[in-house]
């Protein structure tokens, strides 16, 4: 009596992708990986070329199971509906519904205003983001069309994206300001990185002043706030010798390659600025500096960590809302 081989379409087939497909293949299943670029698939992979965007005919393999791995992203800013075209259109080309279908969606369901921490899988998702929202609804789709069972894979990983995870490996020094009457009972921990490049930045510009904004994650449990990450001075920043009006985040090419590469998920913080000539310490002047950052952290319940590097020292401040 033949046993019949498993067969596998994986729809996306990027890094997880490439990963499911040896461990299927190892243990004698046939793999489809289709891409709309398939040249670069290893040879244990059939190679399926197709654009689920596209309005050209495609022909599909009957499977038995299928990996569903592509991003709410896949229509970019021209087609914002495009993640769930995707899905509808892999439907109608399929010969027949898998038996069993995966789909790799993402903690961002639950992304939102007033999620109060713990979260856990037997939360219902409600998201409000622009990221969160498509995840959410391209999730109902597929249980809809497919009968599929979703992931949801938590924290950050892929290409470029174990930032974390290798400070830790490599046992990154960390700074910690906890000085009860500045951060209010907050433990802020910051890389030597992070330090290093707000006194380089310090010195480029001296004697005029110069900011920017600090990235990481607030643990409340453990009353830390850890900073990973510092940006250099917006492009619209008003600075002089003795003042600093800072400008918007998000604008400079960090930034915005910081916010892609952790898929948002570790926001701005707070603030720095320098005092190139004096002293680190906050003046009412500073506080201004931090105004309007505050007053959105404070709506969402959150601190603001002020980071001052002086001219032989710097200071944390960490501004409850």
């Amino acid at each position: 009596m033949s046993v019949r081989t498993s067969r596998t379409l994986l729809v996306g087939c990027g890094k997880v992708g490439l990963r499911l497909a040896e461990s299927l293949t190892t243990a004698g299943g046939e793999v489809f990986g289709l891409r709309r670029k398939t040249s670069s698939l290893p040879e244990h992979i059939t190679p399926v070329a197709a654009d689920l965007l596209s309005s050209e005919p495609m022909t599909l393999p009957e499977v038995d199971k299928m990996v569903v791995t592509i991003t709410p992203s896949i229509g970019g800013a021209g087609k914002p509906e495009g993640y769930l075209s995707a899905l509808k259109r892999l439907a109608d080309a399929l010969p027949a519904i898998p038996q069993r279908t995966v789909m790799v969606s993402s903690t961002g369901v639950f992304d939102g205003p007033g999620r109060a921490p713990p979260i856990s899988e037997e939360d219902l998702p409600s998201s409000s983001t622009a990221r969160g929202e498509p995840l959410l609804r391209g999730e109902v789709l597929a249980r809809e069309i497919f009968g599929a069972h979703v992931v949801r894979p938590a924290g950050i990983y892929g290409p470029g994206r174990e930032m974390l995870l290798r400070k830790v490996l490599d046992a990154e020094p960390l700074t910690g300001f906890e000085s009860a009457k500045d951060t209010n009972g907050w433990t802020v921990l910051m890389t030597l990185p992070v330090i290093n490049h707000l006194h380089e930045q310090r010195q480029a510009a001296a004697p005029i002043e110069t900011g920017g904004y600090l990235f990481g994650a607030i643990d409340d449990d453990l009353s830390q706030i850890h900073i990973v990450a510092a940006s250099s001075e917006p492009p619209d920043t008003i600075a002089s010798e003795t003042e600093l009006q800072l400008g918007r985040w998000g604008q400079t090419g960090f930034e915005k390659a910081f916010m892609r590469r952790t898929r948002n998920r570790l926001p701005p913080v707070g603030t720095w600025h320098s005092h190139p000539a004096s002293a680190p310490t906050a003046s009412a002047k500073d506080r201004r500096t931090v105004a309007s950052f505050k007053a959105a952290d404070a709506a969402k319940g959150l601190p603001t960590v002020m980071a001052i590097t002086g001219k032989d020292t710097d200071a944390v401040y960490v501004l409850e809302p």
